[in-house]
């Protein structure tokens, strides 16, 4: 009795077979399968079918899945496997994108076997966590939700990109691009530009004096801003010489809690911020660490942790010098408890390391790997505590503000991240302190800055455009297509395209399409809606909007070629 395995990847496809038992490799077509006990374990390479139509030109609504060239000994080999296997089972990742996956191979490569299939579900491809995935299988249709919004979003993004798509390289016969989600990405990062060139920088000033306690100087501020020169110039002449008094010592703690585990977006934005990665290497690296089953499943929207053996985890960390000492501290807690966030998603925890070591990390992923380590020892610990202390100085009548910082138990920065202490002289209220100088600095405020990886993805996973997938996929396609510069600046190109979408095809770049996109995106998943009604909506506004810009064709062909004038 033959049970076929669908893996998404080789890698996947190694991991489970070797936790199932002493695997032999079978060559079939040239392509590598992987046989143990009763199981045959084939995989993918991402997906094996993509939409296409035979339709040239614009309007198309009539599509089809098709094989991609270079995946026809895969599903070659996966078909033959098929046909002497009386147990199918879907082991691809358990989301929208791997229940496509295998959607597609099931009922084209396997004879339509999907509604027989069972599914196993893990998040990590450690040997116990497989083992329990193939001891509790389900029947795969319990997911057909999961497989039918996926197909549904597909076909949505290949409808309005190919369509609206092939209009602008019929307008400006160049290659050119945009979709349901490339459009509002494209609109926030030219909106934000538009403020900035209207931006009208004003003056104000800032009052700063440099004081001294027993020869010990310090620095303190003027408590407000000062928009007017004159102003400034007259607290500083009336203050130049004049020596403070203490009015007040506020001191206060502040419990700072550990931060909660990490999401992909949160994985995304830290490396950017720390590592200066973008979003898609950023994942590219996560997902090497999950095939070689290092870290738990990246793709997921979850900042909570599975109940799991932590102990075990750390234990095993504590074999690393880096971390010996962190994970010592937490193996001597009674209670391993970790700080959860809120977000939460059904398919994946948050991401964890699972204890499994690896000497052959490149620089560049230890980094990545050192950030999810980290992070997930430092949700551990309690809330660090801050000693904060602001003192209030009159110098004639006006209050100069100073602020120390020092650090009263530093718990969980001592793993993720640092605190700068700033230290003030014992001072007390009533006492003078001498004043070294008064200087007054000239600024100008300055518009909301350009977007970068962190803030962009910030931005897009609250409006829910698109998905923890296939948001840093977005933003590299904006500078594929020349519409930004991986600065996030929009050039010439990016503003055109945008103010034709803005004028002809306005609905494309609203963000309440989107969502509500994505809400009916979710009642496919639940059951309560059909995907048919999806599509027809969306085949409705895509007219609408290829109506108005035939229109007006002309008048875009002229707009686009004058780009480069």
């Amino acid at each position: 009795m033959t049970k076929l395995v669908i893996c998404e990847k080789k890698d996947a496809a190694k991991r489970i077979a070797s936790a199932l038992g002493k695997y032999k490799i079978i060559d079939i077509n040239g392509v590598k399968v992987f046989a143990v006990n009763d199981y045959i374990i084939c995989y993918a390479s991402g997906h094996l079918y993509n939409l296409d139509s035979n339709k040239r030109g614009y309007p198309i609504f009539e599509v089809f899945w098709k094989p991609i060239p270079k995946a026809y000994r895969l599903i070659k080999t996966i078909s033959e496997v098929s046909r002497d296997a009386s147990i199918f089972i879907n082991a691809c990742d358990f989301d929208q994108e791997g229940e496509v996956i295998a959607y597609n191979i099931l009922r084209f490569a396997c004879n339509d076997s999907y509604n027989k299939t069972l599914r196993a579900k893990f998040s990590s491809l450690t040997k116990d966590e497989i083992n329990m995935a193939f001891s509790t299988l389900e029947p795969n249709l319990k997911y057909k939700g999961l497989a039918e919004a996926g197909i549904t979003r597909h076909m949505l993004d290949y409808i309005y990109g190919i369509n609206l798509s092939r209009a602008l390289i019929d307008a400006s016969k160049n290659i050119l691009s945009i979709g349901r989600v490339q459009g509002p990405t494209l609109a926030f990062i030219i909106e934000r530009e538009i403020e900035i060139m209207l931006h009208i920088p004003n003056p104000y000033w800032i009052i700063n004096a440099i004081l001294s306690k027993d020869d010990e100087e310090f620095d303190a501020r003027y408590e407000s801003i000062v928009y007017n020169k004159k102003e400034s110039e007259e607290i500083v002449n009336r203050c130049t010489n004049k020596d403070g008094k203490v009015k007040e010592i506020d001191k206060r703690l502040i419990y700072i809690e550990p931060p909660t585990p990490f999401n992909l977006i949160d994985l995304q934005r830290e490396a950017y911020i720390h590592l200066k990665l973008n979003a898609s290497k950023t994942l590219e690296i996560a997902e090497k660490l999950y095939l070689d089953a290092l870290i738990s499943y990246p793709r997921t929207s979850s900042q909570i942790l599975p109940k799991i053996n932590y102990k075990n985890i750390i234990k095993s960390l504590s074999s690393i010098n880096s971390y010996k000492d962190k994970a010592l501290f937490l193996l001597q807690k009674s209670n391993l408890k970790p700080r959860n966030g809120t977000k939460d998603d059904p398919a994946h925890p948050a991401i964890y390391p699972t204890g499994i070591i690896s000497k052959n990390l490149s620089t560049i992923e230890y980094k990545v790997y050192d950030l999810i380590v980290r992070r997930f020892l430092a949700t551990f610990m309690e809330d660090a505590i801050i000693e904060n202390l602001e003192v209030s100085i009159d110098i004639e009548g006006y209050i100069f503000k100073s602020n120390g910082k020092r650090i009263v138990r530093e718990s969980w920065l001592n793993f993720y991240g640092r605190y700068n202490e700033k230290t003030l002289p014992a001072l007390n209220v009533g006492e003078i302190v001498k004043n070294i100088a008064i200087i007054s600095n000239e600024e100008f405020t300055k518009p909301k800055p350009r977007f970068n990886t962190s803030s962009l993805l910030a931005l897009m996973e609250n409006e829910k455009l698109g998905t923890k997938s296939t948001r840093a996929l977005i933003i590299d396609t904006l500078i594929k297509r020349g519409y930004i510069t991986p600065q996030f600046k929009p050039t010439k190109l990016g503003f055109v395209v945008y103010e034709i979408m803005d004028i002809y095809m306005k609905e494309i770049l609203s963000l309440e399409l989107t969502r509500e996109m994505e809400e009916k995106l979710e009642d496919i998943e639940e059951g309560s809606l059909k995907p048919s009604n999806v599509i027809s909506d969306a085949t409705e506004n895509v007219l609408k909007a290829l109506n108005r810009f035939v229109e007006n064709k002309r008048t875009i062909s002229l707009q686009l070629s004058n780009i480069n004038k």
